[in-house]
């Protein structure tokens, strides 16, 4: 690398340059979600990916099973009602709701 080179990677601080790769944004998307239960907002301001990528990562990521929606909320930085996702099993809902209880529909009318 030449001095100059050095000098502008030295010169820029980590959190402000642009990743390398594809593989490099999800792995920042997937570690940021991996925190707390976040918005994709929350996560593009965290991790500078842009919210397209970010939604493409996260249907990528619910088709592996390796992302939930914890519930949903205003967002921090949007205000607007939005889904919180995480990617920490410690977080996630025991399971999925398979059926709907309707509660007292099931029982005889005396």
């Amino acid at each position: 690398m030449t001095k100059k080179k050095e000098a502008a990677a030295a010169a820029i601080p980590e959190t402000h340059r642009k990743s390398t790769g594809k593989a490099n944004q999800k792995q920042m998307v997937y570690d940021s979600f991996f925190e707390r239960p976040k918005t994709m907002f929350e996560v593009e301001r965290d991790t500078h990916v842009v919210r397209p990528n970010i939604c493409r990562y996260v249907g990528m990521m619910r088709e592996d099973g390796d992302i939930r929606i914890v519930r949903k909320g205003h967002c921090p930085v949007s205000g607007w009602i939005a889904g919180f996702y995480t990617t920490n099993p410690r977080f996630m809902p025991d399971k999925d709701q398979l059926r709907i209880d309707f509660k007292g529909y099931d029982k005889k009318k005396e």
